[in-house]
């Protein structure tokens, strides 16, 4: 991400039906462009309850309530765009982090 241009990762949550997996994309965006989204945050329930969704075609482990927030959330037509903290901000990354 290139803080000059105030980039953020947006999740594009791709449409299915309520069993379906999760399946989303990842992008790369410039706040000075007003992005539309939705923010999520992940911070409520037990971090060690994972299940698996799927960002541009890898897994990726996130909360049992963050999975069922997707899940909820996940259009049956067309797609959602959100800023999700857990997902969108590299956790391996201290600076990115802050």
């Amino acid at each position: 991400l290139r803080p000059k241009k105030q980039e953020i990762r947006l999740l594009t949550i791709l449409l299915g039906d309520v069993d379906d997996e999760i399946k989303t994309t990842l992008s790369v965006v410039s706040l000075q462009k007003r992005p539309v989204y939705e923010a999520l945050s992940y911070v409520w329930g037990d971090p060690t309850i994972t299940k698996l969704i799927y960002v541009i075609g890898t897994e990726f482990e996130v909360t049992d309530n963050l999975f069922a927030a997707l899940r909820s959330l996940r259009p049956t037509n067309g797609s959602r765009i959100f800023w999700v903290d857990a997902i969108c901000v590299d956790q391996g990354n201290l600076v990115e982090r802050s």
